[in-house]
């Protein structure tokens, strides 16, 4: 094939060629952040995907309309412009993929996604398993850089936020899922203590918010729950201490909405006891 002839063959099909790019594109799109679930999507792929669909329509009339010049230069000019639109869509709108990794049997995609030109890109963590079901989680308020981790001992994949100081746990992938509230966790002696919520589904759209506390290494490894979780009022924000004396924790939580009303609700160490109603003592947490 001499250099004229494949310029001819690529001008006869140059909008094939297009909507093969732009389907692979949409095909990565899904497979890094499905959108059948509307809580992280909202229709952004479902529009992009009408957009394509559309071009696809006007190159076809273009071609069928081989003998009818005028016609045929409106549905060119109506596809081209349309290919340029969903190019330029894509770029726009396709989640940024930050890192993909396998762990467990799993396969992990921590992308960057937003659904407009005002909102902000927000950090989601798509997981597929073996039987290709997934999963999407939201991983809140977070900054900087997101990095997948894996705890040998735990079996459990985490997303570490890494600034300018030490990496810290924004999210573990957990039954139920675990979050920790950033920026409120505390060192103490060799270890971390990071609060976290989880949120346990009792229907299809409602689920319990629980509050407990996490002790994990310096490297972030060998997470346990401290022996208690609450459930009850909003929590805005969450303190702990340490009694110089006794070597005991105690957490605090602002209870209510901002900015809350401070409130003792746990002390951990050789007595650990609630100090409210809503707390519960486990009987399977650790112990100092």
């Amino acid at each position: 094939m001499n250099t004229n002839r494949f310029i001819r063959w690529v001008r006869d099909n140059f909008f094939i060629l297009l909507f093969a790019v732009y389907s692979l594109l949409y095909a990565r799109w899904f497979i890094v952040l499905p959108v059948d679930d509307y809580k992280w999507d909202s229709g952004t792929f479902a529009f992009g995907l009408k957009l394509l669909i559309f071009s696809t329509i006007t190159s076809i009339l273009w071609r069928v309309f081989v003998h009818h010049n005028k016609i045929r230069s409106v549905f060119a000019t109506t596809a081209f412009v349309s290919f340029l639109l969903t190019g330029l869509y894509i770029y726009a709108y396709m989640p940024h993929l930050e890192e993909v990794a396998s762990f467990n049997g799993n396969v992990y995609f921590l992308t960057y996604h937003h659904e407009s030109t005002e909102s902000s890109y927000n950090p989601l963590l798509t997981k597929w398993d073996s039987k290709f079901h997934h999963s999407i989680s939201g991983l809140g308020e977070t900054c900087c850089t997101l990095k997948l981790t894996y705890d040998p001992l735990t079996h459990l994949v985490s997303v570490v936020q890494i600034g300018l100081d030490t990496p810290i746990l924004a999210y573990s992938d957990a039954i139920p899922p675990r979050f920790y509230k950033l920026y409120e966790n505390t060192q103490f002696g060799k270890y971390w203590y990071y609060p976290s919520w989880s949120c346990v589904p009792y229907n299809e759209s409602v689920c319990e918010i629980t509050y407990t506390v996490y002790r994990c290494t310096l490297e972030n490894t060998a997470c346990a729950q401290l022996p208690f979780e609450y459930s009850g009022e909003y929590v805005s924000d969450i303190a702990m201490s340490q009694d110089e004396k006794t070597q005991e924790i105690n957490i605090y939580f602002w209870i209510g909405h901002y900015p809350g009303v401070n409130t003792l609700i746990f002390t951990y160490g050789n007595n650990s006891r609630c100090h409210i109603a809503g707390c519960r003592l486990l009987a399977n947490g650790i112990s100092p």
